[in-house]
């Protein structure tokens, strides 16, 4: 590798460090979601680890202890460019739907957990589930 490639990739992951905690530092602005405990899930029908995440995931989250105890609200769009469209978002979720948009949180899958209208945690594909939204989840919602 060369040493200018070696510095790009030095602070590339730097920028994006700096970016993931921006990002964590600001899940906890919004505060006109549903009450309760709630998780937003955006996915689209061609999205790979959407499909990942409905086949090898979501089994498990549905049969948990916590599933019980949360809404599930499913944006699930024909494509990955349709899914930030408010045509695919109800009413409700709207004010969301533009704070996700105005901090540019568009990737899918996006898994945004959120109790009495705060967010708790919010990420994107499923290594942000894994690592990030499923164990804010059951650290939230005791078993």
């Amino acid at each position: 590798m060369s040493k200018t490639l070696g510095r790009r990739a030095v602070i590339g992951s730097a920028l994006g460090l700096g970016m993931a905690s921006a990002a964590a530092a600001d899940t906890q602005t919004f505060t006109a979601g549903p009450k309760g405990n709630t998780m937003v899930y955006v996915a689209a029908w061609d999205c790979p680890p959407c499909i990942q995440w409905k086949n090898n995931y979501k089994p498990d989250f549905v049969a948990s202890p916590q599933y019980k105890k949360l809404t599930l609200r499913m944006i699930d769009a024909h494509s990955i460019k349709t899914a930030y469209e408010a045509s695919y978002w109800p009413e409700d979720l709207l004010p969301f739907r533009a704070y996700l948009i105005e901090r540019k949180w568009i990737g899918v899958p996006r898994f945004s957990f959120l109790k009495d209208g705060k967010i708790v945690s919010s990420e994107w594909g499923v290594s942000g589930w894994v690592s990030k939204v499923w164990p804010s989840i059951q650290q939230t919602i005791k078993a």
